[in-house]
């Protein structure tokens, strides 16, 4: 019979394959082809040429996305202080400033079905859901979408991207056999190894997405992965380092290859609700030092909400429309970078807020970002 582990011991099977993110994602670039540098201390840029890139979405009070500002729109607060623009492009749907969007401009939409972190009724509705994303206007989608499933064995791509929605959905219906939750062990162990398995395979998503240029929107349906106990880090200086180095790697991976992340949870979306799914706000804080690090900070609904997206718990309309709201949101948005100031502190977490000079209008970009000397 297993014994009960105490808070202590709770991370330590996942935390072995949390820490080898950067050597996993490293090791899937081979054959040739580039490697994608993944690894706990991000390589710094040389300080004199460091720029940050923010992808920005701006909002009205309905949730609708502005185009048509300009860079005189835009105020960047890093870490409290004002930064000055060293770049700025807007980009609305197919056009950039009247020109056609060039494929390092334009956004690619990844809709990725998790059979790991859901029941097989969940899996059967995403299914059905997205077909209907798919064949909507007659199968006219309005920017490039991936199809992508997470069995375990990673996110497998099921067509390459296109705005074909018909052809799109005939790919998923070729591969709903596949479709479906394998059995997995149940309670704290089955948790530990969908976490590991889920965490990986965002990762390697990323990853593999950072070789490509432009913006990439992963709308990733799955109620997340589990919240286990809190860890009490304080007692375990070693666990506390390997959460929090994959806290930056993570955020770092995402940043750099331009990945904002939804999280949209399919059975809640269609009308449920559960006190259990808000459990994630408690972990949004970022975390900025090696005491403060917890696994709940890694869960799928904080990435979203950090990476400058959203976790979708609740909502009236179905999950198909779900779907078209963060498409249509996603069409407009707005690329600013920045230089940064050179900093002598490992890791060190850097505020970002961004904002326009119009009433009623919302910035949406990433909480932060991890610099290094």
């Amino acid at each position: 019979m297993a014994k009960h582990l105490g808070n202590s011991a709770i991370a330590r099977p996942l935390l072995l394959a949390v820490a080898a993110l950067c050597v996993t994602a490293g090791a899937a670039a081979q054959d040739g082809q580039p490697q994608v540098q993944i690894q706990a201390q991000p390589q710094p840029q040389p300080r004199e040429i460091r720029r940050i890139g923010l992808d920005v979405v701006v909002t009205d009070k309905s949730g609708k996305a502005i185009p048509g500002l300009s860079a005189e729109n835009f105020s960047v607060l890093d870490n409290g202080q004002p930064a000055k623009l060293a770049s700025f492009l807007a980009v609305d749907g197919a056009s950039t400033s009247g020109a056609p969007v060039k494929p390092d401009e334009a956004t690619q939409i990844l809709i990725l079905l998790d059979t790991v972190n859901s029941s097989l009724t969940s899996v059967a509705y995403q299914r059905e859901q997205v077909d209907i994303f798919l064949r909507k206007n007659e199968g006219k989608l309005e920017l490039p979408v991936s199809i992508f499933f997470f069995n375990g064995d990673g996110a497998k791509r099921l067509a390459p991207a296109s705005r074909d929605g018909n052809a799109l959905a005939a790919a998923l219906d070729k591969e709903a056999p596949n479709l479906r939750p394998i059995p997995r062990a149940q309670g704290f162990y089955g948790a530990v190894d969908r976490i590991q398995l889920s965490i990986s395979a965002l990762s390697l998503l990323a990853g593999e997405e950072g070789r490509t240029r432009g913006r990439k929107v992963l709308i990733w349906l799955s109620p997340g992965w589990s919240l286990l106990p809190r860890t009490d880090s304080t007692n375990d200086r070693k666990q506390a380092e390997a959460i929090f180095q994959s806290i930056v790697s993570m955020s770092t991976i995402l940043r750099q290859a331009r990945v904002t992340l939804y999280c949209i949870d399919p059975i809640r979306t269609a009308g449920g609700a559960s006190l259990n799914w808000y459990r994630y706000q408690s972990y949004l804080k970022p975390v900025t030092k090696i005491n403060n690090a917890d696994l709940g900070d890694l869960s799928l609904q904080v990435l979203a909400q950090q990476s400058g997206g959203e976790a979708v718990g609740y909502g009236s309309d179905y999950l198909s429309g779900q779907i078209g709201t963060v498409v249509s949101t996603s069409s407009s948005y707005y690329y600013l970078s920045f230089v940064t100031a050179p900093t002598d502190r490992k890791d060190d977490f850097h505020t970002l807020k961004v904002t326009v000079d119009k009433p009623g209008l919302t910035a949406h970009t990433r909480a932060g970002y991890y610099d290094q000397p």
